[in-house]
């Protein structure tokens, strides 16, 4: 049981900031670093895509299930090719 024993309540997972953002995807540039920090992805959302773009198949368990949510989104940021600046 996670919950607070002050309240009661059960513990809400702190969204990560950009030093998280910048320590799991050392080679991100500014711009894809900003669009991950507003989806408001949780440490644990950003570990699972970094394990993930790894290769960890483990991650996904053994049903193989796919990313979702905010994890699909920051994994989509991610992944998105960059517009070659040599183009017209």
């Amino acid at each position: 049981m996670n919950a607070d024993a002050t309240n009661g309540h059960t513990a809400t997972p702190q969204v990560a900031g950009v030093d998280v953002v910048r320590s799991l995807f050392r080679e991100i540039d500014d711009d894809k670093c900003a669009a991950i920090l507003r989806l408001g992805a949780t440490t644990e959302d950003l570990e699972t895509v970094a394990a993930y773009l790894a290769g960890e198949d483990d991650v996904m368990g053994k049903t193989g299930h796919p990313l979702s949510g905010i994890a699909a989104a920051a994994y989509e940021i991610l992944t998105a090719e960059e517009p070659d600046e040599d183009e017209g």
